[in-house]
Parts: C-alpha cells; sequence; structure tokens
C-alpha cells in the first residue's frame, strides 16, 4: 500500500482515506488471512469494490456480523473432527475462530463472499458455508411453519406473532416467580 501512489484502489479505513493498492484483491486477501490468524481484530471487516476501485477497511462499532464457516476452494474448514470436538466439550466457540475456521462477516464483507447453505453445495468459487440454515433465516423467522415456501410479507407477519406468543410466555414465566 502506497499513501503516495495514485494507481490501484483507493483505501480507506472507517471511512477515512489511508493510501492506495496497487493489487486490491491481493491486499484484501492479506487483511483476511492476518485477521484470520489472530494479527487483526476478528470483528474487522474488509470489503474489495472493483466497481468503484476502492477496498474498505471497517472496524466501526455497531455493525450486524454473522459467523459464517470459512470455505477453501470448496472445503469446509469446519470438519467432523471438529464436531466431535465440540461435541464432546473439548473445543469452544472462541477456538474455531482462534483457529481460523469460522469468521465474522458484515452486510458488506458479504458482497465479496459466495456463501453456501448446506456443505454438499459447496463449489470451488463458495468462499463461506452457513453455520447452521436457520442462521438464513434468523431464529424467530425460522419458527413460522413452511417458512421457506412462503412471500417475505408472511415472514415478517409470522416472525412478530413468533415474538408476541414468546413475550407471553417470559411474562407467565416472570409472574410465577
Amino acid at each position: 500500500m502506497s499513501k503516495t501512489d495514485v494507481e490501484g484502489a483507493d483505501v480507506f479505513f472507517n471511512g477515512r482515506f489511508i493510501g492506495n493498492a496497487k493489487e486490491p484483491s491481493d491486499f484484501s486477501k492479506k487483511i483476511r488471512e492476518k485477521r484470520r490468524d489472530g494479527s487483526f481484530p476478528i470483528q474487522m471487516s474488509v470489503r474489495n469494490d472493483p466497481g468503484f476501485q476502492t477496498v474498505l477497511i471497517s472496524t466501526e462499532s455497531g455493525r450486524v456480523l454473522r459467523p459464517l464457516v470459512i470455505a477453501d476452494n470448496g472445503i469446509s474448514k469446519l470438519k467432523n473432527e471438529h464436531k466431535v470436538q465440540i461435541e464432546n466439550g473439548e473445543m469452544k466457540w472462541g477456538d474455531l475462530l482462534s483457529r481460523g475456521i469460522i469468521e465474522y462477516l458484515d452486510a458488506a464483507e458479504e458482497e465479496n463472499a459466495l456463501t453456501a447453505l448446506y456443505e454438499e453445495e459447496l463449489t470451488p468459487e463458495h468462499t463461506h458455508l452457513e453455520v447452521d440454515n436457520v442462521g438464513l433465516l434468523g431464529v424467530v423467522t425460522s419458527l413460522v411453519p413452511y417458512g421457506n415456501h412462503d412471500q417475505s410479507s408472511r415472514l415478517n407477519r409470522g416472525s412478530k406473532t413468533q415474538k408476541t406468543g414468546s413475550w407471553i410466555i417470559f411474562c407467565k414465566l416472570s409472574l410465577q416467580a
């Protein structure tokens, strides 16, 4: 990265211009590798936007981050042996993050990602895999019956109904205590 060259993509850190990258895709890849090995914060996001010739790096608070399993050349980094270790209590969520198996992505970085819903769907182009297919809709919306066949407006109405129902259960439990 250079602060004086005008070639390549402009690099912005939390909205401030910090320089230019001659090879923005390589630069973005190196930032991701540093984040995955723990050199940079796990909440950091990097987005390469070739259309605007910019690289956006963000560590600002308030961004919604979602966990995804990293996939390299169509192969999930989350192996069956990891799943067994998790079931046996030998491995925790933090271990998956520190070992570069799972990472957090925000909406901007998801623009550069191709996420598969199921492991069987992974191709070499995929960069990530859903941790669980419930994550696609969210916990509350996934409780709506046949949600994968409904319109979005019906899912919104159904999720609001689910939230109302869970609130009633919470109120009854707290009154009984």
